[in-house]
């Protein structure tokens, strides 16, 4: 993929993450995800989260059957200084999110 492809596929993640968090389908942070009740579409965390904390969010995602996307500086564009996660509850913006995720880092 292209250097201005990503930039493109990477603006579009931002969106629809900004499209989730204004309309309310985002949890932010390691206990609250944990502990909610929302059914959880996608699980996003930035790469320079703590290992410990990677495990804990990974093994919350495999328990509770969520797909898992990591990114450098997602925490730049949360709006709580100091999340480094956060969860999308609204299951199309999770699939859009997803599917640019995967066009980025196609395995």
């Amino acid at each position: 993929m292209e250097k201005n492809d990503r930039h493109a596929v990477i603006k579009h993640i931002f969106s629809y993450l900004g499209f989730a968090i204004k309309s309310g389908a985002a949890v932010f942070g390691l206990d609250k995800i944990k502990n909610t009740k929302a059914r959880i579409g996608l699980i996003i965390l930035d790469a320079s989260m703590s290992e410990k904390s990677k495990k804990e969010i990974l093994f919350v995602a495999e328990n509770k059957g969520v797909r898992t996307a990591i990114f450098e500086d997602i925490a730049e564009i949360l709006p709580i200084k100091g999340v480094k996660v956060v969860a999308v509850t609204n299951g199309n913006l999770a699939e859009r999110i997803w599917e640019c995720y995967k066009e980025l880092y196609p395995s």
